[in-house]
């Protein structure tokens, strides 16, 4: 990524943007998977040698090795691993990745799919601008307004002297 970003595509701009995804994209995929993982996970494929069960014993029909009340096995933390098996991560991080993807750079089906959207930093206004107006062509006005309409400063100039001099 760092590579293709700043030595072959030239763009610190880029790099920021896929940097930023990859980031979001690791942390969500941590996140959701470890929620799932604690909260709906089911026995993994070796939970029985894990578990290591009483001969002879079962569990509930419907629902397959549902608790660890069964186990011989005192290791807890193993026990408890052993019933981390869904949501798989790797699964995770490929709907999440495509998230992560789409909030920094346009759908994959775009031919600018590979140039990042531009920073969504919001404009701020200037708290004065300045006002420029001509009368009769030998004169102008300059007035500084502030951002309520307030006129802060007006002066008037003369391009031509009496004399008929330009200024």
């Amino acid at each position: 990524m760092t590579g293709i970003s700043l030595i072959i595509k030239k763009s610190l701009h880029d790099w920021h943007h896929a940097t930023l995804g990859l980031i979001l994209s690791l942390s969500l995929t941590l996140m959701v998977t470890e929620v799932f993982k604690n909260t709906v996970g089911r026995p993994r494929p070796d939970f029985i040698d894990r578990c290591q069960p009483v001969n002879g014993s079962t569990d509930a029909s419907v629902y397959g090795l549902s608790t660890s009340s069964i186990c011989t096995q005192t290791d807890h933390a193993l026990i408890k691993d052993g019933f981390k098996s869904f949501i798989s991560g790797h699964s995770s991080s490929f709907i999440l990745s495509l998230f992560a993807y789409h909030q920094y750079y346009p759908a994959l089906y775009s031919h600018i799919s590979d140039k990042p959207y531009s920073t969504r930093l919001k404009e701020s206004l200037p708290d004065y601008r300045a006002d420029f107006s001509f009368h009769d062509g030998s004169t102008f006005e300059v007035s500084v307004v502030r951002r309520d309409g307030a006129v802060l400063h007006q002066d008037s100039k003369n391009f031509v002297q009496s004399d008929g001099n330009v200024v």
